[in-house]
C-alpha cells in the first residue's frame, strides 16, 4: 500500500498503536471464548445425557482456555519494552496510552475471565449434583471443565508477571511525553 501523504501514515501509525497497545484482538478472542463456552454449557444443560463424543467436544473446547490464555499473555509480555521510548503524536493517542495502562494495571480482562469461568463452574457443578443418575459422560464433562479452571487461574496468576514493569515504563514514557500535553494546553488557552 502507497501512502498519498504523511497524514495517512500517520492514521495507519496510530491505529497500528492502538490495537496492539490495547491488545484488541487477544481480548476478543477471550470474549470470542466466553461467549462460546457459555452457548455450549447451556446446551449441554438442555440434553437428557450425553454421549462420549459430545463430551470430547466439549472437553476440548474447555481445553482451548489453555491456549487463549498463553495467548493472551503473549501479547502483553513485551508490550511496554516495545513502546518504551514512543512519542506521543497528539492527546488522543496519549488517552489510549493511560487507557491501556489501567485495563492491565488492573488486570480487568483476567478478572473478568476469571469470575465468569468460576461462575460457570459453580453453576456446572451444581447441575451435575442436580442429576440424578450421572453417566460416565456428564462426570466426565465436568471433571474437564474443573481441571481447566487452574488453567484460568494461571491466567490471572501469570497477567500479573506481564504488568510488573508496567508502571515503571508507563511513567517514564508519560514522563517524556509532557511537551504534547503542556503543547495542548498552551492551545486552548491562547484561543481563549
Amino acid at each position: 500500500m502507497i501512502f498519498e501523504n504523511d497524514k495517512s501514515l500517520v492514521i495507519v501509525t496510530n491505529l497500528k498503536f492502538i490495537l496492539e497497545r490495547l491488545r484488541v484482538v487477544s481480548r476478543l478472542f477471550m470474549v470470542g471464548y466466553m461467549i462460546a463456552l457459555y452457548q455450549a454449557i447451556q446446551w449441554v444443560y438442555g440434553l437428557p445425557d450425553i454421549s462420549g463424543a459430545q463430551s470430547a467436544i466439549l472437553s476440548s473446547l474447555a481445553a482451548i482456555a489453555s491456549i487463549l490464555t498463553k495467548f493472551y499473555v503473549d501479547t502483553g509480555r513485551n508490550l511496554y519494552d516495545d513502546y518504551e521510548d514512543i512519542k506521543y503524536a497528539n492527546k488522543f493517542v496519549m488517552y489510549i496510552d493511560k487507557f491501556g495502562y489501567i485495563i492491565d494495571k488492573f488486570r480487568l480482562f483476567p478478572l473478568i475471565f476469571v469470575l465468569f469461568y468460576l461462575f460457570f463452574w459453580y453453576d456446572a457443578f451444581m447441575w451435575a449434583m442436580s442429576v440424578e443418575v450421572l453417566s460416565n459422560a456428564q462426570a466426565t464433562f465436568v471433571s474437564i471443565y474443573s481441571g481447566i479452571a487452574s488453567v484460568v487461574l494461571g491466567l490471572f496468576i501469570t497477567s500479573g508477571d506481564v504488568s510488573l514493569n508496567l508502571e515503571k515504563n508507563f511513567l517514564k514514557r508519560f514522563t517524556a511525553n509532557e511537551d504534547i500535553v503542556e503543547s495542548d494546553d498552551e492551545k486552548k488557552s491562547s484561543k481563549q
